[in-house]
């Protein structure tokens, strides 16, 4: 567009314009000629930038801006436009030219794209994208709380990812997985940032983003914190394996831990000791004393039995008054050993209103061809026999 430089009356009037500028607009070259500049102007055209024009064309000076015009059918557009005055022999400025770009389409983009980085930061996910060279293009403002990485310290370790032989954390290994070939990935793994105040879980999900030929261009990860989940089923875990009045394994848990342990004796070809525990007479002191104080005789005995086998195998309560020992590579004489050291601290404990407390014990030894059922079925009759035998001894399987 060429205008005059009158300033009078509406200001400069247009003397040319080219097609693109018809097209632009909606209007006709006949129609725009003589007419003012100002009918591109509308409601939401930018106050600020048309003063910083006037100011310019006042003083001769080069002007350059963008904002908001309309065309011939009302629909607005973004424009960006140059005006360079044009001076004659005297140097006096006689005409503008006006160089004008629709920006519409580049406006849009940004305008989408700062409302999905908003979109993406305000997730609780932390979300990181990288290109096909391991560069960190893109990270919300969950990422740092999720990794404990700020953004400079991502940019850092992606920086040499293609040639450093420095480990990575876990999150940046596996977008490199996903980049040196596997398809998408989804992980769960425990965080490894720095300065994270607690142990954090995190599920991962790489995605990767082709262009139209079909190459992987982006990569997308999500970080989810999962540690509440995590956390509540371990918690869940515990309570249905765990004995609410010891705090032993119960029955459940127990026989659990039994069948691990078996399995990975027949893997190793090793052997596994099994002690059976119960406490005698445990029956008369319910009836004589009453119920919680048979609660305290048992709570107490747990806690004198994992006192005395500290972190030699682990214990369960089996059933009422019956406890279950388990020693991974134990040998009879161990087991027996530590039988002898069980029983002997109970009836050395001093148990208030009960008083004295026995225990009776059958020990055995897993045999390479035995179940796990068939050894607690041996051990189990050792210790009817020690029952019969008088209670308060250890006898071993037969």
């Amino acid at each position: 567009m060429i205008t005059t430089a009158d300033p009078g009356g509406d200001g400069p009037k247009i003397i040319y314009c080219n097609p693109a500028l018809c097209k632009m607009t909606g209007y006709s070259q006949e129609y725009l000629i003589g007419k003012s500049p100002r009918i591109l102007q509308g409601p939401l055209t930018d106050k600020a930038v048309l003063n910083k024009l006037r100011r310019c064309l006042r003083s001769g000076s080069d002007f350059q801006g963008s904002t908001l015009n309309y065309r011939r059918d009302g629909t607005p557009y973004f424009v960006e436009w140059n005006i360079s005055p044009v001076r004659g022999a005297s140097g006096k400025v006689e005409y503008f030219v006006s160089v004008q770009r629709d920006i519409t389409a580049r406006i849009l983009a940004e305008q989408r794209q700062e409302l999905l980085a908003q979109a993406l930061n305000v997730t609780q996910d932390a979300v990181v994208i990288v290109d096909d060279r391991g560069r960190i293009l893109f990270t919300n403002q969950a990422f740092q709380r999720v990794t404990g990485y700020s953004p400079e310290d991502a940019q850092a370790l992606a920086m040499h990812a293609a040639t450093t032989a420095s480990p990575h954390p876990a999150f940046y290994r596996n977008l490199l997985r996903v980049m040196q070939g596997s398809r998408r990935l989804r992980v769960t793994f425990e965080g490894d940032g720095p300065a994270q105040d607690r142990p954090m879980h995190l599920e991962q999900v790489v995605t990767i983003l082709k262009d139209k030929s079909g190459a992987g261009k982006h990569y997308v990860s999500v970080l989810k914190d999962i540690s509440s989940f995590v956390e509540r089923e371990n918690l869940l875990s515990r309570q249905v394996r765990s004995d609410v009045l010891t705090g032993l394994l119960n029955r459940r848990g127990g026989s659990m831990k039994l069948r691990s342990v078996h399995r990975a004796a027949q893997r190793a070809g090793s052997a596994y000791a099994v002690i059976l525990a119960d406490i005698d007479n445990f029956k008369m002191i319910n009836d004589r004393y009453g119920h919680d104080t048979g609660d305290v005789v048992l709570r107490q005995s747990a806690a004198v039995l994992i006192g005395t086998i500290g972190g030699e195998g682990a214990i369960a309560r089996w059933g009422g008054e019956e406890f279950l020992f388990l020693l991974p590579d134990g040998s009879l004489a161990e087991a027996m050993g530590l039988a002898e050291r069980v029983r002997m601290a109970i009836a050395a404990h001093d148990y208030p209103i009960a008083g004295r407390v026995t225990l009776s014990l059958g020990v055995g030894v897993w045999e390479g061809s035995e179940t796990a059922h068939a050894l607690v079925r041996r051990v189990d009759q050792a210790l009817y026999r020690a029952k019969n035998e008088g209670r308060d001894r250890v006898v071993a399987a037969e």
